[in-house]
């Protein structure tokens, strides 16, 4: 994707982890040993309020951390992307491979 590391950071940390986690243990909680049923559910129901815990705990300062640079962005140059001026046939400073003319 054209997305920073900032924003994959961000949008990785906030996914919904814990939601899909209930969801596939309860999808495969019947196809197993009842043993294994406690150990999973266990699980799922541990990650599911752990992870609500850590992010409403780094919501406000994720979000300010997230926000600052955007600020920043907004008022600085802007500079296209890089697949942009692949097509623009800009950046001739990157190595070529192929055989075309340079």
């Amino acid at each position: 994707t054209d997305a920073d590391p900032t924003t994959r950071l961000f949008f990785g940390w906030f996914g919904p982890r814990g939601l899909a986690t209930a969801l596939f243990a309860l999808l495969i909680v019947d196809q197993l040993e009842h043993d294994l049923n406690h150990l999973i559910l266990h699980t799922a129901i541990n990650a599911v309020w752990i992870s609500a815990v850590l992010h409403g705990i780094t919501a406000a300062p994720a979000a300010r951390w997230y926000g600052r640079p955007l600020v920043w962005r907004k008022h600085a140059p802007q500079r296209p992307s890089r697949r942009a001026e692949t097509l623009a046939g800009g950046n001739n400073n990157r190595p070529r491979f192929g055989l075309g003319p340079k």
